[in-house]
């Protein structure tokens, strides 16, 4: 019999999870949402049984909204009343409670990466034709409707993110990949008004610009030489101008999160650091959060945790993933939600796979 080998799969995040005003109180914290599926294969000639959906974790054991095992890409409203996510490539709505759900959007394009804009009136989204055709943004009202496209053509949009004030939209536009995955020739960051008006390319270099996100007084971006080389931080204006380094002295450095208040930059490399984000021209240091690497990063509406994917690769079997927040002012963390191993013994195996929201 053939032990199933299904790895816990664990996107980059925050490709798509918004920056949330703070409207949740002390007394009661808004609960995290993300995506889980559990599978099981008993053995040849039996078919796998799988279950899950989107769990809310607050105070107890995490609340379970949906029962559909694949359900993924939660993003939650500015008041946090309604979730949206992606279900077999479209998007769906529900109640924070998970009930009234509605369905966005339908047919046979593939839909990803939902996510609320600031004024909780409408829904980002990308959308490719079929797998390996290049990805376009759209809007739908969060009360259903007609999608609008705001991109088109033959290149791949993706990776896009809201400004604070939900007045503009910052993306990455690269030419698509042969194998339909990663994109080939160069990237660049555009940016875009929610109507499609004022589309403008803000970086014109041989490399490639990637996960770019609004803070205070800015954008800030990953830059790369080529597809594999070490990733590097910069910052820049909201038009493109006054490119600078973000991080001296780390190589490979991933955007994890930017705060609510657009004030501080979580990021990744060799390990979880937290930067604040400050005027052009001024500097200040880099301190370490975390030793481990970290994924799916998103910050409470408040901007005084961190939640996310942390792994660790001490375990003599397989890399250890724990899904919990953490305090960002000391690192402490405040308990696991999820746990396991990337591929767990027996049976049953997890996959924490989608972006978290809360």
């Amino acid at each position: 019999m053939r032990r199933p080998t299904t790895a816990a799969l664990v996107l980059l995040a925050l490709l798509g999870c918004l920056l949330l005003p703070g409207t949740a109180s002390a007394a009661e914290p808004r609960p995290l949402i993300y995506a889980k599926t559990l599978s099981e294969w008993p053995g040849e000639g039996q078919p796998r049984r799988e279950w899950g959906g989107l769990y809310a974790a607050g105070k107890g054991e995490p609340r379970q909204l949906t029962d559909r095992p694949g359900d993924k890409e939660p993003n939650v409203s500015p008041g946090g009343t309604e979730i949206v996510f992606v279900r077999d490539g479209d998007i769906y709505v529900i109640n924070a409670d998970g009930a009234g759900e509605r369905r966005l959007t339908s047919g046979p394009d593939l839909d990803e990466r939902p996510q609320i804009s600031p004024h909780g009136r409408f829904v980002l989204f990308t959308r490719r034709p079929a797998p390996g055709e290049p990805r376009h943004l759209f809007t739908v009202y969060l009360t259903g409707g007609e999608p609008g496209q705001l991109t088109s053509g033959s290149a791949d949009d993706f990776e896009p993110s809201f400004a604070p004030e939900g007045r503009t939209i910052v993306f990455v536009r690269g030419l698509p990949g042969p194998a339909g995955g990663e994109f080939s020739g160069n990237a660049e960051i555009f940016s875009i008004r929610p109507s499609g008006d004022g589309l403008t390319r803000l970086t014109h270099t041989p490399r490639d610009e990637l996960r770019p996100r609004y803070f205070a007084r800015g954008i800030v971006f990953q830059r790369r030489n080529a597809i594999h080389s070490p990733l590097f931080l910069f910052s820049m204006r909201r038009d493109g101008s006054d490119v600078m380094p973000l991080v001296r002295r780390k190589s490979n450095s991933r955007v994890g999160a930017v705060s609510p208040d657009g004030r501080l930059l979580l990021f990744n490399s060799n390990g979880l650091w937290k930067k604040r984000l400050l005027p052009s021209g001024s500097w200040s240091r880099a301190r370490g959060l975390y030793s481990g690497s970290s994924e799916n990063l998103v910050f409470s509406p408040d901007g005084r945790k961190v939640a996310g994917t942390f792994v660790s690769t001490s375990s003599e079997v397989s890399p250890f993933y724990v899904l919990l927040s953490m305090d960002v002012s000391t690192g402490v963390g405040r308990g696991a939600i999820e746990s396991g191993e990337a591929e767990e013994p027996g049976p049953v195996q997890k996959s924490v796979y989608s972006l978290l929201a809360w």
